[in-house]
């Protein structure tokens, strides 16, 4: 039974930055092979042909049935041990909702939560003990995003499902991360027509490189929520404390200067 990592969204962002440390460093889980899902395959083909036998590039819009059907056939088939899941692809617009494509924010939704939850539910009865699960929440989880709205809630969601997951399979002791960083350096922000994030999310900017071992090394000793920089730990923090409609206020104001 081969020991594998998935990691979705694989071919850019965070997720190929995830992908790449996974194949630089095989000694903490010790795999076998690392399943790279992503609709687009010319930079997983490429890193597969640096490391033969070690990467298995997948085809597959998450957005979609063939998609989803595609990984479940594949678990089925093939019986593997999953001891890592990486749930990466996600995506997002900014903006005020009512301008927005309604369709481009239920695709938001879609990916960001419904496969995600989809890609877990596949996963887990492959997962043993030991296993962990990382999920791509966000910043934006601790409190709603004006101008953000759709994206963060779908983060907050992802923050939720994660925490209450993780309390339920502690029998199994599989346990359950939810990344959570602020703004990252990565090509996110040039989808959606988003461009360069409003100027204060500039000023806390995090390397991905940084945020992927941090999101790492946090799943390894097994703790529920990660927060990749000290302006986020911060942020959680002050999303505890403060009122809620201060926080949404203040933050409204700053988008709109």
């Amino acid at each position: 039974m081969n020991r594998i990592a998935i990691v979705t969204g694989a071919s850019s962002g965070l997720g190929y930055e995830f992908l790449k440390s996974l194949l630089k460093d095989n000694n903490t889980y010790h795999l076998e092979e690392v399943w790279a899902v992503a609709r687009r395959m010319k930079k997983i083909e490429a890193l597969a042909k640096r490391f033969p036998g070690r990467v298995r590039p997948i085809s597959a819009d998450l957005n979609s049935s063939k998609g989803m059907s595609t990984i479940q056939g594949m678990l089925e088939n093939e019986n593997p041990m999953v001891v890592l899941l990486i749930n990466s692809a996600g995506r997002g617009e900014a903006g005020s909702f009512e301008r927005l494509s309604l369709q481009e924010q239920m695709k938001t939704i879609k990916l960001n939560a419904l496969s995600l939850t989809g890609v877990t539910g596949l996963a887990l009865p492959y997962m043993s003990r030991g296993a962990r699960i990382i999920n791509m929440a966000s910043g934006s989880a601790f409190s709603p995003q004006p101008f953000f709205a759709v994206y963060a809630a779908t983060k907050a969601f992802v923050l939720s499902f994660s925490r209450a997951l993780n309390s339920e399979l502690k029998e199994r002791e599989i346990s359950v991360t939810a990344v959570c960083p602020g703004p990252v350096r990565t090509a996110f922000f040039r989808h959606g027509g988003m461009g360069n994030p409003a100027w204060f999310k500039r000023l806390f900017m995090e390397k991905p490189q940084r945020t992927v071992k941090r999101a790492l090394r946090d799943a390894f000793e097994r703790r529920p929520v990660s927060t990749t920089s000290v302006p986020m730990a911060v942020f959680r923090i002050l999303s505890k404390i403060l009122p809620n409609g201060l926080i949404v206020s203040f933050e409204t104001l700053l988008q709109r200067k």
